[in-house]
């Protein structure tokens, strides 16, 4: 059950193992690139938007899994929005458009800033947020709702 504003290893690692193809091993190839990544909640960001954009650009760029480093960033960028009770402003392919370009040459010099202004929306003005959100099912009913986009992202 998650109460908290923030992510853990153990939350890290249950929503690779959810995000991956029927096809695809697990795998981690650094666990200190994924700590590192997670570190960034902690750092002194002037809000929580930045510092979740910040673990989201991390995990997409520091590939700590063998699979699904895209997807792990994705999906954990949508639990922040729901820890933040924010709206994502992006639909899925300009979500998709973002990763790849953050994943790609040059994507390490866009800005946590940037990326935030271009992600969080607004708070949820008719949506409740529960108190204790069940990680493993929140994670499965974006996977299904994002059908499209957890595919695209495993090119």
């Amino acid at each position: 059950m998650m109460n908290k504003v923030e992510l853990t290893y153990q939350d890290i690692l249950l929503i690779n193992r959810l995000c991956l193809l029927e096809d695809e091993p697990f795998g981690v190839m650094d666990e200190n690139r994924i700590q590192s990544a997670l570190g960034n909640q902690y750092q002194p960001y002037p809000n929580m938007e930045q510092a979740f954009a910040s673990l989201y650009k991390s995990l997409v760029i520091n590939h700590g899994f063998m699979n699904g480093n895209k997807r792990v960033g994705v999906i954990a960028l949508y639990i922040a929005s729901r820890l933040l009770e924010k709206q994502i402003k992006l639909n899925d392919e300009e979500l998709c458009a973002l990763t790849y370009k953050i994943a790609g040459e040059g994507g390490s010099h866009i800005s946590v800033e940037d990326i935030a202004n271009q992600v969080f929306g607004e708070f949820f003005t008719n949506q409740k947020v529960d108190e204790e959100l069940n990680l493993q099912e929140l994670v499965n009913e974006y996977i299904k709702y994002h059908e499209w986009l957890i595919k695209e992202l495993a090119k």
